[in-house]
């Protein structure tokens, strides 16, 4: 579950780049 939060919040970031 770890994994998908962290995958989510890089995502996110990239998102929001």
């Amino acid at each position: 579950m770890f994994k998908v939060l962290e995958m989510l919040q890089k995502a996110a970031e990239a998102r929001d780049s």
